[in-house]
């Protein structure tokens, strides 16, 4: 694999005069959420559920 061990790929998407948007495996997104001590089951329910109400779908990216 083209991977160096402990790291993580991620892909950076940017278009001009839109912010870059960095896209990272779920799985492995929501393992390092689980390192996070603030962050119990419960409360990535409430980001999870702030972010539905919050998103903004850029057309055309």
């Amino acid at each position: 694999m083209n991977q160096k061990p402990g790291t993580d790929w991620l892909l950076v998407a940017k278009k001009n005069r839109i912010k870059p948007v960095v896209i990272l495996d779920a799985e492995r997104f929501f393992e390092i959420l689980k390192e996070v001590p603030r962050f119990e089951k419960q409360d990535i329910t409430k980001v999870s559920e702030s972010n539905r109400r919050d998103e903004h779908v850029e057309e055309n990216l």
